[in-house]
């Protein structure tokens, strides 16, 4: 609703991912014109206009927190739109605790240039244990498992364990909802077309479901459990999170890479780095219109 950036905060840090990105406070990006809100919802959009100079952190762009840290709950957030897929684009709709990554990170949506499937990503500390996703032969999520190992330090370039969502979510402008249930004995990830999502999900008691039957919520689609992981340890004090960033550790170090068989951002693009592509206006003023999340609400449940 109309109050819903103050239970935000904004982080105006330079970007710990190395993202060619400027991020805002509040009323500067009010009054750049990349956030609004109303009684249907919230907006964070990216800066879309003029060319970049080279003395300029990066375009312009939005990344909040919330002001209230969680270490369990269930979480439903529901979105109107969701950010195009383009070439130098890296939204997120996350979950992270202080002193990254030793009270965990959960990467509820992310990815980055022209993806087409969203993953679900969790990352963790060697500090804190073994944290391992289940295997996919158990059954237990639906998801296509990229990497099996959370913990950061044993994995090449910090990737956690990542499952492909097996739906059309990504960058779908209907947008959809998401649910995390989150507890001492697991982490599940749901997620749902906008006009798919059980009634149950978005009435006053939402209650999760798996097995088959009325207001099921069906297997999510990524689940950590206390079995492979030490999910008290691993996961602290985490807020949620939601930006749009560009280039750095992913959308730039993957500039040169093939993805679902289709042609490199860099091949694309005709541009040698990320970092030129987004400074040039993405090669094209429209470049930035539909990168955007439009935010109904998040709710958060607890006991």
């Amino acid at each position: 609703g109309t109050n819903f950036f103050n239970g935000f905060e904004f982080n105006t840090a330079d970007d710990i991912s190395h993202g060619y990105v400027d991020y805002l406070s509040r009323t500067a990006a009010s009054s750049a014109g990349l956030i609004s809100s109303s009684s249907s919802g919230a907006t964070i959009r990216v800066q879309k206009d003029k060319n970049l100079s080279n003395s300029v952190r990066g375009r312009k762009s939005v990344k909040i927190e919330s002001t209230k840290r969680f270490d369990a709950g269930l979480f439903v957030a529901r979105f109107d739109h969701f950010p195009k897929p383009v070439c130098g684009a890296w939204p997120a709709f996350s979950m992270y605790g202080p002193n990254w990554p030793l009270n965990g990170e959960l990467d509820i949506y992310e990815q980055w240039n022209k993806a087409t499937k969203n993953s679900i990503t969790a990352h963790t500390s060697n500090l804190t244990g073994t944290c391992e996703i289940a295997t996919p032969a158990l059954g237990k999520y639906t998801g296509t498992v990229e990497t099996t190992n959370c913990a950061v330090g044993l994995n090449p370039d910090q990737c956690g364990c990542s499952v492909k969502e097996n739906s059309d979510r990504w960058g779908n402008d209907d947008g959809g909802t998401y649910a995390v249930q989150w507890t001492d004995e697991f982490i599940k990830v749901w997620s749902w077309s906008k006009f798919g999502t059980p009634w149950n999900v978005n009435s006053a008691t939402p209650e999760p479901k798996e097995a088959p039957g009325l207001n099921s919520w069906g297997k999510p689609h990524f689940a950590l459990y206390k079995s492979s992981c030490g999910i008290e340890q691993a996961f602290n004090e985490m807020r949620i999170a939601i930006g749009i960033n560009f280039c750095g550790d992913s959308a730039g170090k993957n500039w040169d890479t093939k993805v679902d068989g289709k042609p490199s951002c860099k091949s694309s693009t005709g541009y040698s780095t990320c970092e030129k592509y987004v400074q040039a206006l993405g090669g094209n003023y429209k470049t930035w219109d539909d990168v955007y999340f439009k935010i109904k609400d998040i709710k958060v449940y607890q006991n």
